[in-house]
């Protein structure tokens, strides 16, 4: 077997307990519907994407990504680069300081 077929009925492997998991969600739905109320008589739950979101579970599994996801994910980074950019200048500043009053 090729890695290339192995990488297929891993997602394919994958794809099937995403598949059992719905199932599994589905019948949760199914009980939400029967004994799920608040005080007020409304729906605890009110969508089932707030229990189990299978097209976002699905673009995981088969290596897709939202662009908001990207964006966000390269916004965290250019905080985290910028952080670690003042880190840097907040010790040199320290160094210099040291430096000038004779401490080492």
């Amino acid at each position: 077997m090729s890695v290339w077929e192995y990488n297929q009925r891993l997602k394919a492997s994958q794809l099937h307990d995403l598949d059992q998991m719905r199932y599994v969600y589905l019948n949760a739905w199914a009980n939400r519907l029967l004994s799920g109320y608040d005080a007020k008589g409304n729906f605890v739950i009110k969508e089932l994407k707030e229990l189990f979101d299978y097209e976002k579970l699905e673009k995981v599994i088969q290596g897709k990504v939202d662009k908001k996801e990207v964006q966000k994910v390269n916004e965290l980074k250019e905080r985290s680069e910028r952080a670690a950019r003042a880190k840097q200048k907040a010790r040199q500043i320290m160094e210099e300081r040291r430096k000038m009053n004779g401490d080492q």
